[in-house]
């Protein structure tokens, strides 16, 4: 074999090598890269602790797919990194955005992962959504669990308010609206039944 194509086919085997190590390499980082980021922000107090532990539960189902970050922002370093993350409320990014568009019960819905778990998304929805983006990020994301039900966060050592029954709420406007004659006449005092006989 003349010199010239011992050369050639040396430089091609070299070649060869570089491609299938860069190759190897490449594949090795994008494998220990995860496909999920979470990031909770919140005070870590008794009200909000629960939601912090709830993702990085979520981020340990999932090692090295899932990541997870929890900052208190009550702290100055939690405050400064709240401040640049774009919430305007306590909440949990999910690779870098706290809107989701998904399915619940045949109908599309937008949610979002602002405020405390059980305001506007429940244990269910985070669960669904991150098991959905490690699976197959490109399909849409189904959820199976019915929405939260909201409640208010009872304030430090009080009860919750009691609800109010339906109907009780009356829009203190709407009596300002109507014309004199649509205002329901006031009731006649009538006097109290006698005791006598």
């Amino acid at each position: 074999m003349p010199p010239r194509q011992r050369v050639l086919i040396a430089a091609l085997a070299i070649l060869a090598i570089a491609l299938v190590a860069a190759v190897l390499v490449k594949t090795k980082i994008a494998a220990g890269k995860s496909k999920v980021t979470l990031v909770a922000y919140y005070p870590f107090n008794a009200s909000h602790k629960p939601s912090v532990d709830m993702v990085m539960k979520v981020a340990a189902k999932y090692p090295g797919k899932v990541t997870a970050e929890a900052y208190d922002f009550t702290t100055p370093e939690g405050r400064d990194k709240w401040f640049t993350s774009g919430l305007s409320c306590a909440g949990v990014l999910i690779n870098g955005t706290t809107e989701w568009n998904v399915i619940r019960s045949g109908k599309p819905e937008k949610l979002s992962f602002q405020k405390r778990e059980g305001i506007l998304w429940t244990e269910s929805d985070l669960n669904e959504v991150v098991k959905q983006l490690v699976e197959d990020p490109k399909k849409p994301i189904v959820l199976t669990g019915e929405a939260p039900k909201p409640q208010p966060a009872p304030s430090e050592g009080q009860a919750a308010p009691k609800p109010k029954p339906p109907g009780a709420v009356k829009d203190a406007m709407s009596d300002m609206r109507k014309p004199e004659a649509e205002k329901p006449a006031a009731a006649e005092a009538k006097p109290a039944p006698s005791k006598a006989k």
